[in-house]
């Protein structure tokens, strides 16, 4: 039997081009609310969205369907709206309709007291040369060691097929002074780091 790696997405309404906007500026209430009451009053259909916070900063993408010659019409309505909020706006009409996002295949963990750039580099171009693909970093501690956590696609999904990536990357953590874990992503990871949470929230059942 054969897999199928093929992915899909909502069909967009007739008479809308695919886009994607972004908006990136100031973490205040009240961005995200003014963002979609715009893209309501454009008549936008909307296929994906991902928000993000940091440090103060907010950056809100959404790939969506915007009706065929609206761009401008939607692109100073962004600018005008969100300008008060401090968000900068861009919007891009794309070629197609892409498919839906692959899940990342494995997240990858990185504890250090420091993690440099330098180590980060070395990770990135461990990654880049077994063609395996950076899809998010955020970071999931900051004391007593700073954390990362990198969730990546590799080209082989399928069992195994990250076990040369696996080893590059525990002789690379024989190098830096950083420690780096990978496994596969999914539910069973998930369940792992909630068991943890519950521990700490009972110290007494320890």
């Amino acid at each position: 039997m054969t897999e199928t790696t093929e992915q899909f997405t909502v069909e967009l309404q007739p008479g809308l081009v695919p886009a994607v906007i972004t908006s990136t500026g100031n973490d205040r209430p009240g961005v995200t609310a003014a963002f979609f009451r715009v893209l309501a009053a454009n008549n936008v259909q909307i296929l994906d969205v991902e928000q993000a916070p940091f440090r103060g900063h907010l950056s809100l993408a959404a790939y969506v369907g915007i009706p065929a010659g609206g761009h401008e019409r939607l692109k100073t309505g962004l600018a005008d709206t969100l300008k008060g909020h401090g968000q900068t706006v861009t919007v891009e009409l794309q070629d197609r309709v892409s498919s839906s996002r692959p899940r990342s295949t494995h997240e990858i963990v990185i504890l250090g007291n420091p993690v440099s750039a330098s180590d980060i580099a070395r990770v990135g171009q461990t990654l880049a040369d077994y063609n395996a693909n950076i899809d998010t970093i955020r970071g999931i501690a900051d004391y007593p060691v700073t954390g990362l956590e990198l969730k990546v696609t590799v080209p082989n999904p399928k069992p195994g097929g990250a076990v040369p990536l696996r080893k590059a990357l525990a002789q690379l953590t024989g190098e830096l002074k950083v420690d780096i874990a990978i496994e596969r992503a999914g539910l069973i990871r998930r369940s792992k780091r909630l068991i943890c949470f519950r521990l700490r929230l009972h110290p007494h059942h320890r």
